[in-house]
């Protein structure tokens, strides 16, 4: 599993292993929790799909923060 989080600087990215599921969720959560919006795609494929459930993360997950306007 790959996060990709994006913030004002570009982005970073994360690696997880399968047997690292949970610390896959606990990050996931984290970053919800952040106020930033998931979209979850498998290895290959070029649609995202909205997420908001650590159990349907697939392959790439990108996490995208809040516009802000001013």
């Amino acid at each position: 599993m790959k996060f990709s989080i994006m913030d004002t600087t570009g982005h970073s990215t994360v690696e997880f292993t399968d047997e690292q599921k949970a610390e896959a969720d606990a990050k996931f959560r984290a970053l919800i929790g952040e106020g930033k919006t998931a979209a979850t795609r498998k290895a290959g494929e070029t649609d995202y799909k909205v997420i908001k459930d650590p159990a349907k993360i697939e392959d790439e997950t990108l996490f995208v923060p809040q516009l802000r306007g001013g």
